[in-house]
């Protein structure tokens, strides 16, 4: 909507002080913080560029009525800062997670994907609305925000339904769907393995201790696997006691022989 009044560089700046503020909210790492306010300014830039090309200048706001050229590129700057915004995303969780393009694809991916193009479809009728009436902001601000609510809502049902409850890993369900992709990655010539471990004398512990303690045990066992795992890699709980791992890209059984093992408890 920024870019939309007529300052892209205004834009671009309100952004970057946005994701520099939330990311040291939430304690972000230099690489993620660098990585997204470089997304945002690439994605506005752009927009901005193709604005300009179009020879949409001065904004939008004050017109008796709209250019075909202006309508043409506003669509245009729109799906470009989109697709841009989508792409650079999307390689980085690939690389990150050594995935294929085609594997991204999935259901959470896609609803986030639709959210954002919700939230900026709605920039150009920000602009005449406050154009119009600066009293239409905050029922256009509620609107923006039921579509975020939404969209978090549908990611957390989604989370749900793929995660175990109780240690917070991938269930059997999203394992074995993982484990599908990986299997499908190897015609390319990677390497998958996987790993499948459970816990010596767990009932013992059910039995003499309790649940609660069992639960804590899970948990914990949980939270250090995850911890000595390359980011890459998908561990399960199965269900009970069983855990398993799945490695996408193995160094193969000499290289796991020599790594670090988990301390036992």
């Amino acid at each position: 909507a920024l870019v939309l009044v007529g300052t892209p560089v205004g834009a671009i700046f309100v952004m970057v002080c946005t994701n520099l503020y939330v990311d040291a909210r939430h304690r972000k790492g230099l690489l993620k913080v660098v990585f997204n306010v470089s997304q945002a300014a690439l994605a506005l830039s752009l927009g901005g560029l193709i604005l300009h090309v179009f020879g949409v200048r001065g904004g939008i706001a004050g017109l008796d009525s709209l250019p075909w050229n202006y309508a043409v590129g506003i669509l245009v700057a729109g799906v470009a800062t989109f697709v841009m915004n989508g792409v650079l995303i999307g390689l980085v969780i690939c690389i990150q997670n050594a995935q294929s393009p085609r594997s991204l694809i999935d259901r959470e991916y896609a609803i986030t994907m639709a959210a954002d193009g919700a939230l900026l479809a709605l920039a150009p009728v920000f602009v005449l609305a406050v154009e119009y009436s600066s009293l239409m902001l905050p029922l256009l601000g509620i609107t923006a925000f039921l579509v975020y609510q939404s969209a978090r809502s549908v990611l957390r049902s989604e989370h749900e339904a793929n995660h175990d409850p109780l240690t917070m890993l991938l269930n059997r369900r999203a394992f074995d769907e993982q484990l599908g992709r990986a299997l499908d990655d190897s015609d390319s010539g990677r390497r998958a393995l996987v790993l499948v471990m459970d816990l010596d004398r767990f009932k013992d512990i059910n039995d003499r201790l309790g649940h609660p303690t069992g639960d804590r045990l899970l948990r914990s066992f949980a939270e250090r696997l995850e911890r000595i795992l390359p980011s890459t890699a998908a561990a399960s709980r199965l269900g009970g006691d069983e855990f398993a791992v799945l490695l996408p890209s193995a160094p193969g059984i000499d290289g796991l022989v020599a790594s670090k093992p988990c301390s036992s408890y």
